[in-house]
């Protein structure tokens, strides 16, 4: 199954839901794009001072940062990268989390064969307490302004209780897909921390 036909940007979708306040992330493949997770505020990516993050300040920037995944095949996912959020000042629960909102593209216009799948895993203290798989992705292309938006669901939480000196993680990776009719792709390639395609997640 594809992926979501490409959108226009416009409001961000939320990612996560909890009782309380909430750290989590999300991100964008190819395209000028940012990221965010909800919480009782929206989150977003960010890179400051050569630490990725999200916290509750909107990106400002017009050019996007890039993350990219390489040398991508059927067997394992490689990562993308991971964002980590900024420190809770009280103890929390997670109760669900929200879907995962990223737009993707390809690093190389020879990958136009190749499908995908794209993992979103968040952390606690860097163990994996939820995790969730994309469809398949398919018909994208390099050009950044033709990114397609892509919807990640997460499962259970195996974890749910945040203590104020935990830290929450979203890492992502890819892959190439079983579907795919080219076995291998050059990458997948992430842009983040910019206006002009929003992206947020609740909790």
């Amino acid at each position: 199954m594809g992926a979501p036909h490409p959108q226009q940007p416009g409001p961000t979708k939320r990612l996560l839901s909890s009782l309380a306040a909430l750290f989590l992330t999300c991100a964008t493949f190819v395209a000028t794009g940012y990221a965010a997770i909800l919480t009782s505020e929206d989150q977003f990516l960010h890179t400051a001072h050569h630490k990725d993050l999200f916290d509750t300040a909107a990106p400002t920037a017009t050019t996007a940062r890039a993350r990219e995944a390489t040398s991508l095949t059927q067997t394992d996912f490689k990562s993308i990268n991971t964002w980590t959020a900024t420190a809770s000042d009280a103890a929390l629960q997670l109760t669900a989390l929200r879907d995962v909102h990223v737009w993707v593209g390809l690093k190389s216009h020879h990958d136009h064969r190749a499908n995908f799948v794209l993992r979103a895993e968040l952390l606690k203290n860097g163990q994996v307490i939820a995790t969730g798989e994309s469809a398949d992705i398919s018909g994208l292309t390099d050009d950044k302004t033709q990114a397609r938006e892509v919807i990640i669901a997460f499962g259970g939480i195996s974890d749910p209780a945040i203590a104020v000196v935990d830290v929450l993680a979203l890492h992502l990776s890819a892959k190439v897909a079983e579907s795919s009719a080219a076995k291998k792709a050059l990458g997948l390639r992430v842009y983040y921390d910019a206006q002009s395609r929003p992206k947020r997640n609740r909790r």
